[in-house]
């Protein structure tokens, strides 16, 4: 009877082990480039990523166009959040209330280039700052 007791014990021990182990070593892994956005119907579907990759819809497959990034070149510290309108109508707005369209062969900013007039400050402005705008 003692064996047998020692063997489920045994048997425990080892079931929690292994548990505990692959707990730690078993993580989710988030793409490091999630899609943002999607917009259009079908067949004229594109799809923006956070930083700024543009891929289509061709019918088969998603493919990239010859402008690949709504950026020039791919930008992770300011996102895409939001994409709107159908092809060849799109407009892309970033964190900070960039704003890009399709321009029929590349991505451009309007001569109103941000949502809010000016970008925002991704900082927060610190007391200092406060004090000696207003102190004059």
């Amino acid at each position: 009877m003692a064996k047998k007791f020692f063997y489920v014990c045994a048997g425990l021990f080892l079931l929690a082990l292994t548990y505990q182990l692959g707990a730690r070593i078993a993580a989710a892994q988030a793409p490091s480039n999630p899609v943002a956005a999607m917009s259009g119907t079908y067949p004229n579907q594109w799809v923006v990523t956070a930083n700024g990759n543009v891929y289509y819809w061709s019918g088969s497959c998603w493919r990239q166009p010859d402008c690949r990034n709504v950026f020039g070149t791919p930008n992770a510290s300011n996102p895409v959040v939001a994409m709107s309108g159908e092809y060849p109508n799109q407009w892309v707005v970033t964190a900070n209330g960039d704003v890009y369209y399709w321009s029929g062969s590349c991505w451009t900013q309007p001569s109103c280039r941000n949502v809010f007039g000016t970008p925002t400050a991704s900082t927060p402005t610190t007391w200092g700052q406060v004090k000696s705008t207003y102190r004059k």
